[in-house]
C-alpha cells in the first residue's frame, strides 16, 4: 500500500480532534505525536510511519532528547542494579564457603 493511500486510510480512522491536529488546524503535543506515531505503526501503516515522522519529528527535539537521556539513566540504573546483584551473590557464596 503507498504511503499516500495509508496516509488516507489512516485520516480517515482518526476521531475530529486528531483530524484538526494532523490537518493543522490544532497544534501537535508532544504527547500527541507519540500517540499518533504508535497508531500509525500498530495500524501497519509502515510507509505513512516513516513519512508522519519525518514531517512531525523535527518539533520535537528537545522532548525526544530528553526521552533519550531518561531511557540511558534508566539502562545505567539496571546495570547498577546487575552488578549489586552479582555481588550479593559473590558475597552469599563467600560466607557459605568459610
Amino acid at each position: 500500500m503507498k504511503k499516500e493511500n495509508q496516509r488516507e486510510k489512516f485520516y480517515q480512522l482518526c476521531g475530529e480532534n486528531d483530524k484538526k491536529i494532523l490537518s493543522g488546524e490544532k497544534k501537535m503535543s508532544f504527547a500527541d505525536f507519540e500517540r499518533l506515531f504508535y497508531l500509525t505503526e500498530y495500524f501497519g501503516f509502515e510507509d505513512y510511519s516513516l513519512e508522519f515522522w519525518n514531517e512531525y519529528v523535527g518539533g520535537f527535539e528537545e522532548e525526544l532528547s530528553a526521552v533519550v537521556d531518561v531511557i540511558r539513566l534508566d539502562e545505567e540504573q539496571i546495570l547498577k542494579e546487575e552488578e549489586q546483584k552479582v555481588c550479593w551473590r559473590k558475597e552469599f557464596l563467600d560466607e557459605q564457603i568459610k
